[in-house]
């Protein structure tokens, strides 16, 4: 699955490298444009519409659009400055909620978390951590639609298989 953002969660002091991959995936049929008489794929061209010519990559450069047809030219420098600033974001968990106070509006996409290099042992030890903190949440509730406030998560796969060193 691709790997759309990396970064860290928070607890704290404790920092967990991540990967943030979409749950779920496009499967719209791909559909190719063809010349009608002869059937081969149409090509893609970079022209100008100013100069009228077809451009090469080495005469294209990235830029940033920040009113209608007003650009800033960004270079190499601006570009890695911009991957750095994006990679050093960490998700920091300050509390848990209830699902009815998370507006639905944020429900429309999903995504999986998964521990980056060096962060399988963070994962196993936070997942812990959470599994903890419903069990004791989920033993002072009696009814059981409030006991997981349906976001109850699925830590099979890093809590008690016995072959990791939390459990």
């Amino acid at each position: 699955m691709h790997t759309m953002w990396k970064g860290t969660i928070s607890f704290g002091l404790v920092n967990i490298p991540v990967k943030m991959h979409a749950a779920t995936q496009n499967n719209d049929v791909k559909l190719r444009q063809l010349h009608k008489e002869c059937q081969s794929p149409i090509k893609y061209e970079k022209v100008c519409p100013v100069c009228d010519r077809e451009i090469g990559n080495d005469e294209i450069v990235k830029a940033y659009e920040y009113a209608k047809n007003k650009f800033v030219v960004l270079d190499e420098e601006d570009l890695q400055a911009l991957q750095k600033e994006q990679t050093d974001k960490a998700v920091e968990i300050i509390d848990f909620v209830k699902l009815e106070e998370i507006d639905p509006i944020y429900f429309e996409k999903s995504y999986y978390l998964s521990p980056n290099e060096g962060g399988h042992e963070g994962i196993c030890l936070a997942a812990n951590c959470f599994k903890r903190h419903w069990e004791n949440w989920n033993s002072q509730n009696d009814d059981p639609v409030q006991r997981t406030n349906g976001c109850y998560p699925d830590l099979r796969e890093h809590i008690g298989s016995g072959d990791h060193p939390l459990s």
